[in-house]
């Protein structure tokens, strides 16, 4: 069942018009049809290990959902209220898609960068 070209580790940083994109999901289509997921990290970096050597396409998903209520100030030196931390981020559709994403990166043996850069 093992991949005979070997295994990759992708890392990297996923944006949105610039900003960091702080929750969702990395996914990874490999030729041999394995899929290998990586979560964001609040600062928008991902990990991704054990994705199959060649080309491979990605897709990228985040949360759709309301937006966040609106930001309520906290009392002097109470706590933080949970509702001003609250961010939504919504991404085209296409970027869901493997297939529409537009996005692909070539997986080699070892580690590798792959910054992905979203825009509209």
């Amino acid at each position: 069942m093992g991949c005979s070209g070997g295994t990759g580790t992708v890392t990297g940083t996923v944006t949105y018009k610039g900003k960091p994109v702080p929750q969702g999901i990395v996914t990874f289509y490999s030729p041999d049809n394995r899929v290998i997921l990586s979560h964001l990290q609040p600062d928008g970096s991902y990990a991704a290990e054990e994705i199959a050597v060649g080309e491979v396409k990605v897709s990228v998903e985040a949360p759709q959902g309301a937006p966040p209520a609106p930001a309520v100030p906290a009392p002097p030196g109470g706590p933080i209220d949970p509702r001003t931390q609250v961010k939504v981020t919504l991404l085209p559709r296409r970027y869901a898609d493997p297939n529409t994403s537009g996005l692909t990166v070539k997986v080699t043996s070892g580690k590798q960068v792959f910054p992905i850069e979203l825009s509209d």
